[in-house]
């Protein structure tokens, strides 16, 4: 989309990988193209911010935290309709 003088134009292109191409003194190279599989688009995930992981939407969090803050401050509610595992002993 091209906006000059409030007018508003779209342009398509067609890339290849690899081969630069250029509009209106733009440069545009495509390095990389990745298509995730679509059921994991869908999908919910929980996510520290290094690690990330699909949720299973059918089991309940036994510890939920309104922001990172709280939960770096350990003022997190516990759900107490929860199911207990027990620990693994080594």
């Amino acid at each position: 989309m091209t906006v000059l003088n409030s007018k508003i134009t779209n342009q398509s292109i067609n890339v290849q990988s690899a081969v630069t191409t250029i509009i209106n003194d733009t440069m545009i190279t495509l390095t990389s193209f990745t298509v995730p599989l679509t059921p994991t688009l869908a999908t919910k995930f929980i996510f520290d911010g290094t690690h990330l992981a699909l949720w299973n939407t059918g089991r309940k969090l036994n510890l939920v935290c309104d922001s990172e803050e709280t939960a770096a401050s350990l003022n997190c509610m516990v759900n107490t309709d929860c199911v207990y595992q027990q620990a693994e002993n080594k």
